[in-house]
C-alpha cells in the first residue's frame, strides 16, 4: 500500500473515531436532560441545576461538545457520578474481562466454524453437508440469551460440570464463550463454505485433481489460503461484534466486563459512566474495522495496487 493509501485509510478512520464520539455526544444529550434523569425522584429545581452544574451541562451544547471532544481526545471520561472514582480507570479494570471473553470465544469460531466450513465445501450436496448448514442455521437463529441459560441448566445446574457465573478460572470461560460463540461459528461456517466451493469451482483447482492431488492437499494447498481474505473481513468484524454484543452475556454469566459495567451504570443513572462505556464500545468497534481494512489491502495484492 502506498503512502497516500495508508494516510486516506488512518484518515477515514480517525474521522470515523470522530463520528462515534460526537454521536454518543448528541445520543446522550438530546435523548432526555441528564441533570433530571440522575436527580432523585422528586428532586426540586435547586438540586436538579445543582445536578447539572456538577456534569458539566449549565453551559451552552457547542461548549459541552468542545469540552467532551478535548476531554476524550485525552483520555479523560469525567468522573462517575454514583461510584465517585474516575470513569477510564473503572473502564480500564473491567475491559480486560471482556477483550478476554471475546478472544476467547472468536478463538472458539475459528476453530470451529472454518474447519466445518471446509469439510462441508468439500462434501457439497451430501449428507454431512446439509446437516452441517441446518446446524449452522439453527446457530444463527439461536439467540444468546435463551442460550445461555439453557446451558447453565444443563451443564452447571443438572451435571454440575461448570461453573455458573464470574471469573473464577479457565473453565468458568467455557459456559459464556460458548454462547457468544455460536452465532459467529454459524457465520464463519457459511463464509467458509461458500469461498471454499468458489475456489473449488476454479481451472486451477480441477488441474491439480487432474495432476492426482488428493483431496487433503488440494484443501491444504489450495483452497484454504484461497479462503484466507473473505474469513479474515469476517474475523475482523466478528471480534468488533463480541465485543460489543457481550452485554447480554456478561449480565446473565456475572461477568466482570465492561458490558456488565454498562448495566450497571445504567441501574445506577450514572450518565458519566454510561457516556464513556457507549464511547469505548463505538471507538473500539471503527478501530477494530479500520485495522481489519487496513490488513486485508496489505494481504490482497490487488488491492495494494489500487490503494
Amino acid at each position: 500500500m502506498t503512502g497516500r493509501g495508508l494516510a486516506i485509510r488512518v484518515g477515514s478512520g480517525l474521522l470515523a473515531v470522530w463520528g462515534a464520539i460526537t454521536l454518543v455526544f448528541l445520543l446522550t444529550r438530546l435523548s432526555a436532560d441528564p441533570a433530571v434523569l440522575m436527580s432523585p425522584p422528586g428532586a426540586t429545581a435547586e438540586q436538579i441545576e445543582n445536578t447539572r452544574r456538577l456534569l458539566g451541562l449549565d453551559v451552552s451544547l457547542p461548549e459541552q461538545y468542545v469540552r467532551f471532544l478535548l476531554d476524550a481526545v485525552q483520555g479523560d471520561l469525567g468522573e462517575s457520578y454514583y461510584w465517585r472514582q474516575p470513569v477510564t480507570e473503572m473502564i480500564g479494570s473491567r475491559i480486560g474481562a471482556t477483550v478476554a471473553l471475546a478472544v476467547t470465544a472468536l478463538g472458539l469460531a475459528i476453530v470451529v466454524g472454518v474447519p466445518l466450513g471446509l469439510v462441508a465445501a468439500f462434501h457439497r450436496g451430501k449428507p454431512a453437508d446439509r446437516l452441517l448448514v441446518t446446524l449452522s442455521m439453527v446457530g444463527q437463529a439461536v439467540p444468546s440469551f435463551w442460550l445461555a441459560p439453557v446451558l447453565i441448566l444443563i451443564l452447571s445446574v443438572e451435571l454440575g460440570l461448570l461453573p455458573i457465573g464470574g471469573m473464577t478460572g479457565p473453565q468458568s470461560f467455557v459456559l459464556p464463550a460458548v454462547t457468544l460463540a455460536s452465532f459467529q461459528i454459524a457465520v464463519l461456517f457459511r463464509i467458509t463454505r461458500a469461498a471454499a466451493l468458489d475456489v473449488l469451482g476454479q481451472d486451477f483447482v480441477k488441474l491439480a485433481r487432474a495432476k492426482g492431488a488428493g483431496e487433503f492437499r488440494v484443501g491444504l494447498g489450495h483452497v484454504a489460503p484461497n479462503t484466507l481474505l473473505p474469513v479474515m473481513t469476517v474475523i475482523g468484524l466478528a471480534l468488533a461484534n463480541l465485543i460489543g454484543g457481550s452485554v447480554i452475556v456478561e449480565v446473565i454469566f456475572g461477568w466482570p466486563g465492561i458490558g456488565n459495567l454498562m448495566v450497571e451504570a445504567v441501574a445506577e443513572r450514572d450518565f458519566p459512566l454510561v457516556q464513556g462505556v457507549a464511547l469505548v464500545f463505538g471507538v473500539g468497534y471503527v478501530t477494530i474495522n479500520t485495522a481489519v481494512d487496513l490488513l486485508y489491502r496489505v494481504a490482497d495484492p490487488r488491492l495494494r495496487v489500487h490503494a
